[in-house]
């Protein structure tokens, strides 16, 4: 059959499909023009494609051949036509089995087509269009009842009042009055007669002739796909239409209005999804919370271990490193107030003969670190130097006994044995009690926590330092006389110290000694007088008054730092004590008596071994010396040998013989006599002045520009490793390339590092795989919740929602249940950090494994927000390519 081309038809088109293996033709060139103001009625039996046609007609089905006529312009399947649009402003369809949205009720179904045909009016304004097209079609009074409540007829004529209150120029309708009684049906094509009177272009399929007969102008008949009769009952003009100017769409408002129409009626379907996602939401918490607490737990770790094996520098390092230049077995350490480190014996001759002048001292190692740290901003907790200095600590007990505190006199008090310190420390398993604080006078107390008071601020001013856990060794409190010694030894039973309130340790105070204040001259020599209390309490008043302002405990997890606790003061006190040393009268007088040892007033050298001389000649190989060098080494004296003996023991067997390994025979080889005799009177001087330097350290008076050691406490693995490239700087610069004059701990840092890389790689799996689980469990409960709404997102399709209406309904719907959801899954996990930690505590005794933070929190729950929204949008996007007229029947059933 041939028609002109009009204003809405189709021209030569063709349906196929398949079903099963077979080729089905639904529609075999069909050419149809449909004119404005017209109700055209298609019949023919069941299955000859009218239902078909419609569905090509409005957009749903979009593959076909030939051309669909809209406004006099043919659209192929292959043009760039909207089809939304198309179903927005322009047609409208009435579905046989209705196809309302379940959960909205019969007014709302009105209004969500209004809305998505871009009516831009007020709430009110829609709701009153609404109402008013229920009432065109005689279900006003059932406006606020769901679908479910309403009978066939009333849902249909729902139906037509959707279709109509937009006002279409097309209408397609396919059997709708196909379940209906008569009086029904007769009242829903009297409102399409209506709206056919009234312009629009209204096509009806019907099995009813009487339908036909009785409301059509024109009456197509199908049969097998091909329009086998077309009677028209009026004369047909063909026309065109104005576009609809209404330009449409689903606004971010009208989205809104719909998202919680849905979550008020579907509340159960709501908070199953929302409560899915809540439980993967409160995995994510507590993996968030673990994942927190496990860096700062790491960070403590990595602290503890960093301030147990801090990078040490030592004095004695540098004569180490020189021999180990020389493979040398020499572990000598001939420091003096003017260098660090002289070498053996006879290696002095060896490094004159090669040009060196000995490793750079310790001094000049430290200005280099200090300025090089400082331009490489290198972060440290602190730096300790060890000056080989013990304060003499005092105070009065609970008792009124002036008691010595440190060196503890605890052992002494207790009746010990052999009264030495070492013995309490056995008997009471305790570490050093006074130490210098691991600080670096900054504003902030790390890596310290500060308990009660603060920290300290000028040296005359100390801490309690007690163990991570807040406690200290009751062995602390007796041997500091806060508490009464004689209670461990009256013979009633011991009850011990439970705990000591902060008030009871804050104000105490201490008296710090020189090491030069426990000497007293009785005329001839310098006693030391350190354990007599009586003389020690009598000097009061050139003692140091040390006041406890305040208690910490070491900021990480670790204990590696006080163990038992214990006081801990500003290395300033050290620097105090040792400049009253050297302005004391005792080294005055060492000073002045350079040979004579002030303690036993006899000249230092030691005890003369006789036969000194010929013992250590047993040992020289005279065939690796030259003869002028043989000579040297015979005019030694037995007193010169002894000294040489005394200073250098592990060049000298056990019979005295001189032990020299073949390396450094074979290096003297190449040593002229003159460096060789320098060599040696080099290590004369060296024992000639050991004495002296020793005995300056007892009394405190000590280089403070070279230190015994510096420990150096980088704040992290980088400020380590920035610290170990100065050195290594420092080495290449200043020392051969064979020596490593700094001993430090690059073995532990190893360690250190690749444990903590371990750790890290462990969270980090754990962490992908948790948040795998989590994403998998909110995106099944998100993707299921979205493909139950298959039959709702369909007929939203079908007025004429764009798929980007549709994604941006389910991100809108998603983002609210995932907000929800995750912030009452992460408080959830937050609740539960405390207990968790006190089970973790229990279990592993690892304290405050997890943390919470609100800047944390907030980040999961827009994390939270994000992968609800991102599945969402991953799921809507389906809906692009989703076969509608499937949907709208299969997803029914």
């Amino acid at each position: 059959m041939t028609a002109p081309v009009g204003y809405f038809g189709c021209k030569g088109l063709t349906k196929r499909f398949r079903s099963g293996s077979c080729p089905v033709v639904a529609l075999d060139d069909v050419t149809l023009a449909f004119a404005l103001g017209t109700l055209t009625a298609v019949t023919g039996p069941s299955g000859c494609g009218k239902t078909t046609l419609l569905s090509v007609l409005v957009g749903l089905d979009r593959s076909f051949e030939g051309a669909v006529v809209v406004n006099g312009t043919e659209v192929t399947c292959d043009d760039a036509f909207d089809w939304d649009a198309y179903r927005r402003r322009v047609s409208g369809m009435v579905f046989q089995d209705f196809n309302l949205i379940d959960h909205l009720t019969a007014v709302e179904n009105v209004e969500a087509a209004l809305r998505l045909a871009g009516f831009g009016q007020t709430d009110e304004a829609l709701h009153r269009q609404a109402l008013s097209a229920l009432d065109r079609a005689g279900v006003a009074d059932v406006a606020d009842r769901l679908p479910y409540e309403l009978s066939g007829g009333q849902q249909q004529r729902v139906a037509v009042a959707r279709t109509l209150a937009r006002n279409p120029q097309v209408i397609l309708a396919d059997e709708p009055t196909g379940s209906l009684d008569a009086d029904s049906a007769d009242a829903i094509m009297g409102l399409l007669r209506e709206a056919a009177d009234r312009g629009s272009v209204v096509v009806v399929v019907t099995h009813d002739e009487h339908i036909a007969e009785t409301y059509a102008d024109t009456v197509v008949r199908l049969d097998e796909g091909r329009v086998v009769a077309c009677e028209h009952r009026k004369d047909v003009q063909t026309r065109t239409a104005e576009p609809s100017n209404v330009a449409g769409g689903l606004s971010f408002p009208s989205s809104i209005w719909l998202a919680k129409r849905r979550m008020v009626a579907c509340k159960r379907r709501i908070v199953r999804t929302a409560l899915a996602c809540m439980i993967g939401f409160l995995g994510l918490g507590l993996f968030g919370n673990l994942l927190l607490g496990s860096v700062d737990y790491l960070r403590d770790l990595e602290q503890g271990i960093i301030m147990a094996y801090p990078l040490t520098v030592s004095d004695s390092a540098f004569a180490a490193a020189e021999n180990a230049a020389l493979d040398s077995v020499s572990d000598a350490d001939a420091a003096d107030a003017e260098s660090i480190g002289v070498d053996g014996m006879l290696e002095s001759a060896v490094d004159a003969a090669n040009g060196v002048s000995g490793v750079p001292g310790m001094s000049r190692f430290l200005s280099y670190f200090q300025v090089s740290s400082a331009n490489a901003d290198v972060d440290l907790m602190g730096v300790v130097r060890d000056y080989g200095v013990t304060p003499l600590i005092y105070r009065r007990d609970v008792t009124g006994a002036f008691i010595q505190v440190n060196p503890s006199s605890l052992a002494t008090r207790l009746g010990a044995a052999d009264g030495s310190d070492e013995a309490a420390a056995d008997l009471f398993g305790t570490a050093d009690m006074w130490s210098p604080l691991i600080w670096n006078g900054g504003d902030r107390a790390e890596p310290y926590e500060v308990l009660a008071g603060r920290m300290p601020a000028a040296y005359d001013e100390i801490v309690l330092v007690t163990s991570a856990n807040g406690t200290v060794s009751d062995y602390v409190l007796y041997a500091a006389g806060l508490e009464d010694a004689a209670l461990l030894t009256d013979g009633e039973v011991f009850t011990g110290i439970d705990r000591m309130a902060y008030d009871d340790v804050l104000g105490v105070t201490f008296c710090a000694f020189a090491g030069s204040d426990a000497y007293d001259f009785d005329g001839n020599v310098w006693q030391d007088r350190s354990a007599d209390a009586a003389y020690m309490e009598s000097k009061q008043n050139d003692a140091t008054v040390l006041t406890v302002v305040g208690v910490v405990r070491p900021a990480s997890e670790s204990d590696s730092v006080y163990v038992a606790g214990g006081f801990g003061y500003l290395q300033e006190l050290e620097v105090q004590l040792i400049d009253r040393a050297w302005d004391s009268d005792i080294a005055h007088d060492q000073q002045a008596r350079y040979d004579t040892d002030v303690f036993t007033g006899e000249a230092f050298g030691g005890q003369t071994v006789e036969g000194a001389a010929a013992a250590m000649m047993e040992g020289v190989r005279i065939d690796r010396l030259s003869e002028a060098q043989l000579a040297c080494v015979e005019s030694l004296t037995d007193a010169q040998v002894s000294a040489l003996r005394e200073e250098y023991p592990d060049q000298f067997d056990d019979q005295g013989a001189l032990d020299l390994t073949d390396a450094q025979w074979d290096r003297l080889a190449d040593v002229s006599d003159s460096d060789f005799e320098q060599g040696i009177a080099e290590a004369l001087d060296a024992a000639a002045s050991s004495g002296y330097r020793a005995n300056m350290a007892a009394i405190g008076a000590v280089d403070r520009s070279s230190p015994d050691s510096v420990a150096y406490y980088p704040d992290g693995l980088r400020p380590m490793e920035q610290s170990i490239e100065i050195i290594d700087r420092y080495n290449s610069q200043f020392c051969e390339d064979t020596w490593v004059p700094m001993s430090y701990a690059d073995t532990a840092l190893t360690l250190i590092r690749r444990r903590l890389l371990r750790l890290a790689a462990l969270f980090a799996c754990v962490g992908a795989v948790a948040v795998l689980v989590i994403s998998s469990m909110v995106s099944s409960s998100t993707r299921d919740a979205a493909i139950e709404r298959t039959h709702e997102l369909a007929v939203l399709r079908s007025l004429g929602a764009s798929p980007r209406h549709v994604e941006g309904l389910l991100v809108i719907e998603s983002a609210a249940i995932g907000l929800v959801s995750a912030v009452v899954g992460v408080l959830v996990a937050n609740l539960l950090v405390a207990p968790m930690n006190g089970l973790f505590a229990t279990v592993i005794s690892i304290s405050n494994l997890m943390r919470w933070s609100l800047p944390g929190s907030v980040l999961m729950v827009l994390v939270g927000m994000a992968l609800t929204v991102l599945v969402a949008w991953r799921t809507a996007r389906r809906f692009r390519s989703i076969d509608l007229v499937s949907a709208l029947k299969g997803a029914r059933r």
